[in-house]
């Protein structure tokens, strides 16, 4: 039934993206999976399974095979399916962008952005937010 669809959908993104933390997996995978879901007609992602693509496309930046264009791209996703995405979603994006500054990829702009888009969004109380921008600009410089 429809709640077992998403369960399982969950399970294996989250299996997935443990993959993508070790080097393996592809984007493509984590891609595939979202749309498969997407497309599917009685699955309805929630925000949890969200999380769980972005942390696995975070762990792929970590290996330089993914970029916050990726992420932002679910993070679309998310909001157009009419969840609201929330501290762990963000945290998600900014965990690609550390994977991001790694290999020297990540933009300050782009940071900044992101940063402010939080703050608009009001995800978290404004200490966790200053703490989280004062950390993350500290990576990227």
């Amino acid at each position: 039934g429809h709640l077992m669809g998403l369960e399982s959908y969950r399970y294996t993104i989250a299996i997935a993206a443990e993959d993508c933390w070790r080097g393996f997996g592809t984007l493509d995978d984590m891609i595939g999976l979202c749309a498969q879901a997407r497309e599917s007609e009685n699955v309805q992602l929630d925000v949890d399974a969200y999380n769980s693509l972005l942390e696995g496309i975070a762990g792929l930046a970590q290996h330089n095979m993914s970029s916050l264009a990726d992420g932002e791209r679910v993070m679309e996703w998310c909001t157009e399916d009419g969840l609201v995405p929330n501290e762990i979603t963000w945290a998600g994006l900014l965990d690609i962008i550390v994977g991001e500054a790694r290999h020297g990829r990540a933009s300050l702009a782009h940071t900044s952005r992101v940063l402010a888009s939080m703050r608009e969004a009001k995800v978290t109380n404004k200490r966790n937010l200053d703490k989280w921008a004062e950390e993350i600009t500290r990576i990227v410089r």
